[in-house]
């Protein structure tokens, strides 16, 4: 029965992994009007928040596909990946403090580390 479950689980997970890189494939198609609107914006500050938002976003995706590989793979390596792609966008993004920034380095730090012993 234990068995059963942990393979039901499995397909599950699998199932999940299919879902999220459907949607990151369905939602992609937004990268094409991100780019345009950057190509037709006047520069300035408008350019920066555009090409803000695009990263983000880009980054976004990247995440859901690393999930996706995640929930697939389940090793340590490629939980790492999620936290580190993670780290990157809370740091890229949304850092308005230097500290901000310093922490996500530092916890850059930690988890390569943590990669180098595993």
């Amino acid at each position: 029965m234990a068995e059963k479950l942990v393979l039901i689980s499995e397909w599950i997970e699998v199932a999940l992994a299919i879902v999220v890189v459907a949607g990151v494939i369905l939602d992609s198609k937004n990268l094409v009007v991100y780019i345009k609107q950057i190509v037709l914006s006047r520069g300035g500050d408008v350019t920066y928040e555009l090409f803000n938002h695009f990263l983000s976003y880009i980054l976004l995706l990247v995440m859901g596909l690393e999930l996706a590989q995640m929930l697939i793979r389940r090793t340590p390596e490629s939980i790492a990946q999620v936290m580190l792609y993670a780290i990157a966008r809370k740091t890229l993004i949304h850092s308005n403090k230097m500290s901000e920034v310093l922490i996500g380095v530092v916890a850059f730090g930690i988890i390569f580390v943590l990669l180098r012993f595993i």
